[in-house]
C-alpha cells in the first residue's frame, strides 16, 4: 500500500502520495469553508480523515461567528460536512480534533467538548463534573506511546 499524506495550508488542502512518481492531488471537494485548521486521522481506517473549517482567518480566531465546520473523507471521496447532533454551523472554532479507540473528540475555541462513538455520524456534548474550560487548542490520547 503506498505511503498517503495530507497537507493543509490554511485555504488548500493536498493529499500527497509518496510512492513513486510523487504526485499531489487536491482534497477540497466538498468543502464549502475552506479555511482548514485541525486534522485528524483514524488510526484503525487511515483513508478516514477529519478536518475542521471555517470561512476564513478572522472568522474563525477574531472571536466572531467562526460559521465553522467538521469535515470528514473516506476512501478519496468529497468531505462531507458533519453534524449529527451538532450545532450548525459551529459556535467556535474547532481548535482540536482527535480520532482514537473508536471515538472522535472535537474541541472548541469556547471550551466545548464534543464526542462521536461512530465516526461523526452523531454527537454528543460532554459535559465537566465541575468548573469549565474557556479553551480548548490540543487533544491527546490517554495513553503513553514510547518508543
Amino acid at each position: 500500500m503506498p505511503l498517503r499524506l495530507c497537507v493543509f495550508l490554511g485555504s488548500i488542502a493536498a493529499a500527497l502520495s509518496l510512492a513513486a512518481p510523487l504526485r499531489a492531488e487536491p482534497a477540497d471537494e466538498g468543502r464549502d469553508r475552506h479555511y482548514t485548521w485541525s486534522v485528524t486521522v483514524d488510526p484503525d481506517d487511515p483513508d478516514c480523515w477529519y478536518l475542521s473549517a471555517s470561512t476564513g482567518p478572522y472568522a474563525a480566531h477574531g472571536r466572531r461567528d467562526p460559521q465553522a465546520r467538521i469535515y470528514r473523507r473516506r476512501d478519496g471521496q468529497p468531505w462531507q460536512p458533519l453534524n449529527g447532533g451538532l450545532p450548525e454551523p459551529l459556535p467556535a472554532m474547532p481548535y482540536a480534533l482527535l480520532a482514537t479507540n473508536g471515538r472522535l473528540f472535537a474541541g472548541l475555541a469556547n471550551g466545548q467538548i464534543w464526542e462521536s462513538r461512530n465516526r461523526g455520524d452523531s454527537w454528543t456534548e460532554m459535559r465537566l463534573q465541575s468548573g469549565t474550560l474557556t479553551a480548548v487548542l490540543a487533544l491527546a490520547p490517554d495513553r503513553v506511546i514510547s518508543a
